[in-house]
């Protein structure tokens, strides 16, 4: 009998110039995923698939090399690819919605505004998927343009907490891979930032 494996996708912008911004902490979530598990196996550019991909016995790993807002795209193309049904597709990306540090998994929902979301909603036809949302927080000035802060970087202080956020986030990952949504949300909403 075969394992079908589940489908982990980190959102996020490719190129050096997004490397570390606020949008690419989807990147940086299943990269630590990956070095957790495996520190030399790395990413392979899969054209094709419209993303870089990390293969496992029971997972694959996807980081679309498309722009947030076309995730569906390389998100659709890697499900009827691989045939994995959507109940074992998650989805990581960033929330300004949520404070830097707070994980939120849920097994469906909307888009929330995120445009990676958007584009994976529109490209699928549905929200019956697993999301993780990682927290980002919102500007300080309320009337600062959302898109410059979310492509913006970290600032020194909340970058140190950055490992830490990337490290919890893969940790849920694991356990959603092992143990199903349930398990991973609970561990997700347990996550405290250390003091």
């Amino acid at each position: 009998m075969t394992t079908i494996r589940k489908c982990l996708v980190g959102l996020g912008n490719v190129g050096l110039e997004f490397a570390g911004t606020r949008h690419n902490i989807g990147f940086q979530v299943v990269d630590d995923f990956v070095a957790s598990r495996r520190p030399v196996l790395s990413f392979r550019p899969m054209k094709h698939l419209h993303g870089d991909v990390c293969l496992f016995d029971d997972a694959i790993v996807v980081k679309p090399s498309t722009f947030m807002n076309m995730s569906g795209d390389c998100v659709r193309t890697v499900l009827e690819y691989y045939k994995i049904p959507m109940d074992h597709l998650l989805v990581v990306c960033d929330d300004v919605e949520l404070p830097l540090g707070k994980l939120r998994l849920r097994g469906k929902g909307s888009h929330g505004g995120q445009n990676g979301l958007r584009s994976i909603q529109q490209r699928l036809g549905t929200v019956q998927y697993a999301r993780l949302k990682v927290g980002i927080g919102r500007p300080e000035d309320r009337t600062a343009e959302l898109g410059n802060y979310v492509l913006g970087r970290f600032s020194n202080q909340d970058s140190r907490c950055v490992p830490f956020v990337a490290h919890a986030g893969a940790a849920v990952c694991e356990a959603w891979i092992s143990k199903g949504v349930e398990e991973a949300a609970r561990m997700a909403s347990e996550y405290k930032l250390p003091s």
